[in-house]
């Protein structure tokens, strides 16, 4: 028996590596498989042509019932190569697939899409919107060690059906949905879109981004000694309540995990210029928790699946 996989001693690096090598492992099992199917389907194919020739060649006179016979070992060898050969696509596709673990990250403008993304791919900052009204303009994708990142239009902002279709099919994709909301009032559109997101059946985790300024220095060092203050529980409870009480309305029950961070704080603490307040910004940041779902996914869903 194998002893279980212990999440802590896991990095997002090494638990990319882990779901990469696994990718690697299946598609070369599906690849043998697959051949050893075709050496089915050779053989079978022998067959079959040897009993058309026993049926031309034979005694059946009854030229309509030869034909129907010919017809239809035609049609079923016919089909077996359609199948291998649709088989070989469908595991090439697969594979390109395969080689990452790909998260969708949905939310509306502005509640923290791309500062989320530039923390997962270690980013320093370029794609992170400056307060336009709508910062993600289309399908967007990052790699990074094995992991994509799709950021979709935010979703209070998606421009028509094109906007929605292109956003749920890369969502449809994903190995894991976060779906992000912020710590001021909930909005009902944004429910109705988590709802909908829910519906696919993916994986979804649920990020509130506590939404403290922190990039003047009088601001970074107001928040460093007091940022239990904005994590405080009673008020960040009721709002997840509140929200999911939204949700209710579209999809009874189907609550998600929410877990709270800071997420600015804890993409400045991986810029240099933050160095000296890096371990504190990496700690107020509250975003470990976060982090360790991530690899838990990946390590046990996204490595499973492979």
């Amino acid at each position: 028996m194998m002893e279980p996989k212990i999440i802590s001693n896991y990095s997002l690096e090494s638990a990319l590596e882990e779901c990469q090598r696994a990718a690697r492992q299946g598609y070369e099992i599906a690849k043998e498989n697959i051949l050893e199917l075709s050496n089915s389907i050779d053989s079978i194919y022998t067959s079959i042509s040897q009993c058309l020739k026993t049926l031309e060649y034979g005694r059946v006179r009854t030229q309509e019932v030869v034909k129907q016979l010919k017809k239809q070992l035609t049609d079923v060898a016919s089909e077996l190569n359609q199948i291998h050969r649709r088989l070989d696509i469908e595991l090439e596709e697969r594979r390109k697939n395969l080689d990452k673990f790909s998260i969708v990250l949905f939310g509306r403008t502005m509640a923290g899409k791309s500062t989320l993304m530039e923390i997962l791919t270690r980013g320093d900052g370029r794609s992170i919107g400056t307060g336009a009204q709508r910062t993600t303009k289309d399908i967007r994708r990052y790699f990074w060690n094995g992991l994509e990142i799709t950021d979709v239009p935010g979703i209070a902002a998606f421009e028509g059906a094109k906007d929605e279709e292109l956003a749920f099919k890369a969502a449809s994709q994903a190995d894991l949905i976060l779906f992000l909301v912020t710590d001021d009032a909930p909005q009902p559109v944004e429910a109705e879109w988590l709802a909908r997101v829910i519906r696919l059946g993916k994986p979804v985790l649920g990020i509130c981004n506590v939404k403290v300024a922190v990039d003047d220095d009088d601001d970074l060092l107001l928040f460093l000694r007091n940022h239990d203050r904005p994590f405080d529980q009673t008020r960040l409870e009721q709002l997840i309540n509140q929200f999911h009480a939204f949700v209710d309305q579209h999809v009874p029950g189907k609550r998600i995990p929410f877990l709270v961070t800071h997420l600015r704080s804890r993409f400045l603490a991986q810029q240099p210029q933050y160095a000296q307040y890096s371990d504190r910004l990496l700690a107020a940041s509250r975003f470990g928790e976060i982090e360790s779902h991530i690899i838990k996914e990946v390590v046990e869903l996204g490595t499973f699946l492979r």
